[in-house]
């Protein structure tokens, strides 16, 4: 990993050290020894904690979130790694605590902005924070390998040397194993079974034979069942047209019932209007005949005295008769003008009567006329059920009425006419002149008033009756043809009436009463006979499907043999490749090769070390590692000896700068074997404060010995932080923090 260029913004540390809200430092041209100084709390520590892609601060075991006071702090670095440009960006909000984290690879994205995602890559590249934090970051006071308990020390070189491999390989022959001993039990499950199954046919033959016998009984009882349900369904179809025939009968009785009252209601209707004017015309007949009977009795009494009295007044009775003659022809002038008037009204009366009804007769005619468009030889009481042919029917019915109508109404015109016209008299004179003589006349009898006017009311009363008499015989033909318009009407009737009785009859005759009931019982016999078929079928199918099952499973059970003798071998070889997988398991665990990874890996390391520890204390110390105690135990101890005496010394009694140096030196050969082994290509080495607890001398040895390091991995940067004059001044570039800025110098 090569450093290119690092952005601090809104962090505490530089914050009260320098005053800045913001720190831009350039890292590409910084190779060799790389010293940060400055004053305590200027903010030395927190730069170089930041000059690592990881979110920890290692020193102060804080995260982020807990080393910024702005909302949209963040630390941007860029680097190198294994030839590919990295830059990692961490944004934190102060006042909420999100954290957002990007990675990018040569300007490609590789996370969404999720920490877990920045985390698990940063894991894949860098390897576990504590791995990177105890080799390559030597944070200030963060914990030594020798705090670490032994379990976890041995997991953490296990990790360093890249024992990774070894572990998946274990972990790949337990899961074999695992599942060549579920596969082995079923097939051990599958070997029982095919056993108790090859013990079975016997049984399964005389099953067979049950089922077949079964199936022939159920095929004979299906072959009934099914010619009952085919006479059934007959005798039901039976039903259904008889049904159908009862029901067209049904509407045809209704239809002609319908049509008897129809016209027994029209003929009612008819009669009741006849004789109301018979009725009519008979009162006026009795009435006129009254009327004349008092006035002819009062005639005769008139004539009585006139005829005794003529003697007495012959003179009189000329002038009177001169008189009579005036005043009737006066009269039959007026009766001349009445009757020619009572003529125009009997014409107009009778034109409009005649213009009404033979529109009518014409209409009805158009309609009866359809009935000629009939089919040849349909029958009369199938086209009667059409709605146009009984409108048909009925319009020929109307037509005949009304012809009648026309002729009595003709033949009334023709009756009244004939004398209106034979009393009107052939020459009349002028009404003024029969006026003016008849003036004369009265006033030279003024004297014989008395028996003029009894005689004109005589000559009155003669001619009162004989208009009375002709007004009688009117109503006497009236009555008359209203009778025969009765006889017509009861003639017509009576031949309908006896045809529609006929019709009614023979649909009568067509009903079935009880058809209703005989066709819900065919219903019914038909669908428990086809629901009999139904179940017979489903259960013969299904003895059918058992019986192929059973002869499927008589098939199979031939292969079974064979098939448990291969099981057997399958077995056999299974349980052996299992034996396999699970000592190769063993073998690759922790205790085996992994253990004997660490004890190869521990020469090269303690050789490491002691090449970096002869650049101190003129080399009196040198390094081991211990994989096995006094008592045989596995261990993995770190051991230093006194080059001069040969003992052991024990770390935790040395001194604290001879065993910040034994354990510098443990931690950069680690790095040095690490990169060895794992092809990780770190360039740069981190380290905080170290050499606090060194004198002077040895902090120059202390600088040969990180430069030897360097040599030795081919670092070409190592940043850390110093107070030290003889380091900085050893240092290749130096970073000062100071009077409120960071400067290279």
């Amino acid at each position: 990993m090569r450093l290119h260029h690092v952005r601090l913004r809104g962090f505490i540390g530089l914050r009260h050290g320098l005053g800045l809200d913001t720190v831009e430092i350039e890292l590409a041209k910084l190779q060799g020894m790389v010293v940060l100084s400055g004053p305590n709390g200027s903010g030395k520590t927190t730069t170089l904690e930041c000059l690592q892609p990881f979110r920890a601060l290692p020193s102060r075991g804080i995260s982020l979130k807990d080393a910024v006071w702005l909302r949209d702090a963040h630390k941007d670095l860029s680097f190198d790694l294994d030839g590919h440009r990295y830059r990692v960006l961490v944004t934190v909000d102060a006042h909420t605590g999100k954290s957002d984290g990007f990675l990018w690879r040569d300007d490609e994205p590789l996370t969404s902005g999720k920490i877990s995602e920045l985390d698990e890559q940063l894991r894949s590249l860098l390897g576990s924070p504590e791995w990177f934090f105890h080799s390559v970051f030597a944070a200030q006071a963060a914990d030594s390998l020798l705090q670490l308990r032994p379990a976890i020390r041995k997991d953490f070189f296990a990790e360093f040397l890249g024992l990774s491999q070894l572990q998946t390989s274990a972990e790949t022959a337990r899961k074999v194993a695992v599942f060549l001993e579920a596969w082995t039990a079923g097939s051990t499950e599958e070997a029982g079974r095919l056993a108790r199954e090859i013990e079975e046919i016997p049984a399964l033959e005389s099953k067979l034979r049950t089922q077949e016998g079964q199936a022939a009984e159920q095929a004979v009882k299906l072959a009934q069942a099914v010619e009952e349900e085919r006479h059934c369904r007959s005798v039901l179809e039976d039903a259904r047209e008889r049904a159908l025939q009862a029901e067209t009968a049904g509407r045809t009785l209704r239809y002609w019932q319908e049509k008897k009252a129809a016209i027994v209601n029209a003929a009612g209707q008819q009669r009741v209007r006849l004789l109301a004017e018979g009725k009519q015309a008979t009162q006026e007949d009795h009435k006129l005949q009254e009327d004349m009977r008092i006035r002819q009795e009062r005639l005769q009494a008139l004539d009585t005295v006139s005829a005794s009295g003529q003697h007495l007044a012959r003179e009189q009775t000329e002038l009177l008769a001169k008189i009579a003659a005036l005043e009737t022809e006066t009269q039959e002038i007026q009766q001349a003008a009445d009757l020619q008037r009572e003529g125009a009204e009997l014409r107009a009366h009778y034109h409009r009567e005649e213009a009404r009804l033979s529109a009518t007769l014409r209409e009805r005619e158009r309609l009866a006329n359809a009935l000629a468009t009939r089919p040849p030889g349909a029958p009369e009481e199938l086209c009667r059920q059409c709605g146009l042919a009984q409108v048909a029917w009925q319009a020929r019915d109307d037509a005949q009425t009304l012809r009648e109508q026309l002729h009595a109404l003709t033949a009334d015109y023709t009756t009244h006419e004939g004398p209106l016209l034979a009393r009107l008299p052939p020459e009349l004179r002028a009404l003024t002149a029969v006026t003016a003589e008849l003036q004369t006349a009265r006033t030279r009898l003024q004297t014989l008033h008395t028996l003029l006017n009894q005689q004109q009311h005589i000559e009155q009363l003669r001619r009162e009756l004989q208009a009375k008499a002709d007004l009688r015989r009117i109503h006497q033909q009236t009555v008359g043809r209203i009778r025969c318009a009765l006889a017509d009407l009861d003639t017509t009737l009576t031949a309908d009436l006896h045809h529609i009785d006929q019709e009614i009859a023979r649909a009568q005759a067509a009903c079935i009463p009880d058809i209703g009931q005989q066709l819900a019982t065919a219903e019914e016999h038909f669908a428990t006979a086809a629901q009999q078929v139904v179940v017979l079928r489903e259960a013969l199918a299904q003895t059918r499907t058992a019986i192929t099952a059973l002869v499927q499973q008589l098939q199979d059970g031939h292969t079974r043999t064979a098939r448990l003798t291969e099981i057997q071998h399958q077995l056999a070889h299974c349980r052996a490749e299992r034996d396999e997988w699970a000592f190769l398991a063993q073998l690759c665990g922790r205790d085996k090769l992994q253990a004997l990874e660490l004890d190869a890996a521990a020469p090269a390391i303690s050789h490491y070390g002691n090449l970096l520890l002869g650049r101190c204390f003129g080399g009196r110390f040198s390094m081991a590692f211990r994989t096995v105690d006094e008592q045989g135990r596995e261990v993995f101890d770190i051991v230093a000896r006194n080059s001069d005496s040969g003992e052991e010394v024990d770390l935790r009694v040395m001194s604290g700068g001879e065993k910040t140096i034994v354990l510098h030196a443990l931690r950069l050969a680690l790095t040095l074997y690490a990169k060895e082994r794992s092809g990780r290509d770190f360039r740069t080495i981190f380290c905080d404060e170290v050499d606090g607890q060194l004198y002077s001398e040895v902090r120059r040895e202390f600088l040969d010995m990180n430069r030897a390091a360097m040599r030795l991995g081919g670092f070409e940067a190592m940043f850390l932080v110093s107070h030290s004059p003889e380091v900085i001044d050893g240092a290749d570039h130096h970073i000062m923090f100071a009077d409120g800025r960071v400067t290279i110098v």
